[in-house]
């Protein structure tokens, strides 16, 4: 996978050489673990197999795993463990594939080790949802064992629009690129003449001041076709976030796309914001190259149906929240604010009909939402739980200070009465319609916890009426037949000969109670098992560094 240059590059060689036709004006004055391919043969004996390709169970089976793969499932009569093999006495615990968060931002954290947080979890498998040049890195590095971590399938940058609060980056930045050559320019021109007034180096100042004003419309020249050649993109990687990609037109979005294409990411995310021409280019050049599409389902405020949605091919929508707008009452897209619309909930049957129909995938995020609601009710409360201990202080914080926790209050009343019962009944219609659902978090949104919330969004899955197979559905098989999609190989997510080599140990049966799936005795991924104490250990280790971080902040 190759990193290509920010467009930016192509274009500054132009500027360079106008630069060039002025420029002569002014001039004629410890080691980390890691994950490393084993060739070893494990044996898991005397486990209880869940293996995810339908609801059942298979007892007092042995498993083998030969490097990253499963060679051999069967009684334990019938499979014979080679000599050497390493031996995992199961004693009846329960052997399920491991679990996938369709939905996280690896940008939450900058260390790569922050990855341990998802494997401690059981968590073998993560879809980024758009990344920055480390990101591939990172992906990189664990498919070769350089890097403990899941395995990780990501897009490229977010494709969006600017919102309205962000218009400001249309022109301030531009502004200041296009004056910056100009005082660049009166400051040699003022320090030319501090030469001549005070000093001998330049005894006649007349003879050049002529180039003045010629020299400034020069770089003033100089600083309009910066402001023009320089991509919106530019603007937004600097001043907002590093990982939007902004088109100006159609011809660019359908630029991006090609880009990312090129760079091998596994799919383009398309998102809020983009006018209606932009976001129909993406998904045409997208569905002509082939490549999967998974993102939200709006362009504001030029809204996007459905309906259009469907027909311009989108593979899957990352939350059921960007299906709200189809239910409020009155809805008007140009109001730019919080509104608390009534709900139409007689419309939830249809738009799960079409989504099925059209055999859209949706990862629901329900644990998005639920961490929000919580937050606006009792903020302290719930960040006083044990598992916000692995979270930087720094973000808690942040999380305290600012962001939904503190710009939503007021909303919390609605969001629990109106806005949940949607989300909770869209799932649930989306779940009977046979809609291809995924496990996902979003992980960096405000309370929501890497690896640690797959085990809530399970347990709110099973809230709005899946059954726990359903629900582990979402996190195993369905995440198998989702990157099949995208890349061509799911080869994951069930327990079966020839499939990845991502497990879970449990003590009790999840198909019971989906909670078990947080009674882990230890987890295998891509072939190498490591005790849950042992991944409990790489968390601490990790953790511990946040401390040395701030000890060495306030030297």
């Amino acid at each position: 996978m190759k990193i290509r240059t920010n467009p930016f590059c192509k274009r500054f060689f132009i500027v360079i050489s106008l630069l060039a036709l002025v420029l002569p004006i002014v001039g004629s004055g410890s080691p980390e673990p890691t994950l490393a391919q084993s060739s070893q043969t494990t044996a898991f004996v005397n486990v209880n197999v869940i293996p995810m390709d339908k609801e059942r169970v298979l007892e007092n089976q042995t498993i083998l795993v030969e490097g990253d793969r499963i060679t051999a499932i069967g009684p334990l009569a019938e499979v014979t463990v080679p000599e050497g093999a390493e031996i995992v006495e199961g004693n009846g615990a329960y052997l399920m594939p491991g679990l996938a968060d369709m939905h996280v931002h690896l940008e939450f954290d900058a260390d790569p080790d922050s990855l341990r947080l998802y494997l401690a979890q059981g968590v073998t498998t993560i879809r980024n949802l758009n990344s920055i040049p480390e990101h591939l890195t990172w992906l990189e590095q664990v498919a070769r064992g350089e890097l403990l971590g899941p395995t990780i399938y990501t897009s490229g940058n977010t494709i969006v629009g600017l919102p309205a609060e962000f218009a400001w980056v249309r022109y301030g930045p531009r502004v200041g690129v296009i004056l910056a050559p100009v005082i660049i320019g009166l400051l040699i021109w003022l320090i030319i003449w501090l030469l001549v007034k005070f000093t001998p180096v330049m005894a006649n100042f007349g003879s050049i001041k002529r180039f003045i004003l010629p020299s400034l419309a020069g770089l003033l020249l100089v600083g309009g076709l910066l402001a023009w050649f320089i991509p919106l993109t530019t603007y937004v990687k600097i001043f907002i976030v590093p990982f939007a990609s902004v088109p100006e037109s159609e011809r660019e979005a359908r630029q991006m796309v090609r880009d990312q294409y090129a760079d091998g990411v596994d799919f383009i995310k398309p998102y809020n914001y983009l006018p209606r021409a932009h976001y129909f280019a993406v998904m045409d050049e997208a569905e002509k190259l082939g490549i999967y599409t998974a993102g939200h389902t709006t362009s504001y405020p030029e809204v996007v149906s459905l309906q259009e949605t469907i027909e311009a091919g989108q593979d899957e929508v990352v939350h059921a929240d960007e299906f709200t707008h189809y239910f409020w009452v009155g809805y008007d897209p140009t109001v730019n604010g919080w509104v608390e619309y009534d709900i139409d909930m007689g419309k939830i049957d249809e738009v799960a009909r079409q989504v099925a129909e059209n055999d859209m995938a949706v990862t629901p995020t329900l644990v998005t939402n639920e961490m929000s609601l919580l937050g606006l009710e009792d903020k302290e409360g719930l960040l006083r739980r044990p598992e916000y201990a692995v979270i930087r202080p720094e973000v808690m914080e942040a999380w305290r200070s600012r962001g939904r926790f503190v710009n939503w209050q007021g909303q919390e009343t609605y969001r629990r009465e109106k806005w949940r019962p949607l989300l909770v009944g869209l799932t649930k219609a989306f779940n009977d319609r046979g809609v291809l659902l995924n496990l996902g978090t979003d992980v960096s949104v405000e309370g929501v916890v890497p690896g640690y919330s797959v085990h809530q969004e399970l347990q709110l899955l099973v809230e709005a009426g899946l059954t726990p197979f359903e629900a582990l559905s979402a996190g195993t098989r369905n995440p198998g037949l989702t990157v099949a999609r995208m890349v061509g190989d799911g080869s994951f997510g069930t327990v079966e000969v020839g499939q990845r080599a991502d497990l879970i140990l449990l003590s009790n049966n999840p198909l019971e109670d989906v909670t078990h799936t947080q009674e882990r005795l230890g987890v295998m991924v891509r072939g190498q098992w490591f005790t849950q104490a042992e991944l409990d250990g790489l968390v601490d280790e990790f953790v511990a560094t946040y401390r040395a971080d701030d000890s060495l902040a306030s030297q």
